[in-house]
């Protein structure tokens, strides 16, 4: 039961970041965010510098809802205790 809840974060993270990576992609073309080619760069055209906003924002989310899951459920089946609260 416990594991399912965590297999929901995990999933609705990963949908979060395959929907927000090409969003954050376009954004970044849009306002010109970009690598560009230079002498020392092994690129031939532009990078987008945002794509890594989609995949922040997905790991903010994973680490926020697993914590809270886990810090307003102390003392049930599956779910760790802290230490000061241990006899």
């Amino acid at each position: 039961m416990w594991s399912f809840i965590y297999l929901y974060i995990f999933c609705f993270s990963l949908l979060l970041s395959l929907l927000l990576t090409p969003w954050a992609k376009r954004l970044a073309i849009k306002f010109k965010v970009l690598d560009y080619p230079g002498e020392r760069k092994l690129q031939e055209k532009p990078i987008p510098l945002l794509g890594g906003g989609g995949n922040l924002s997905r790991l903010s989310y994973y680490h926020g809802s697993k914590h809270s899951y886990s810090t307003h459920n102390k003392g049930e089946p599956g779910i760790s205790q802290s230490s000061s609260q241990r006899p």
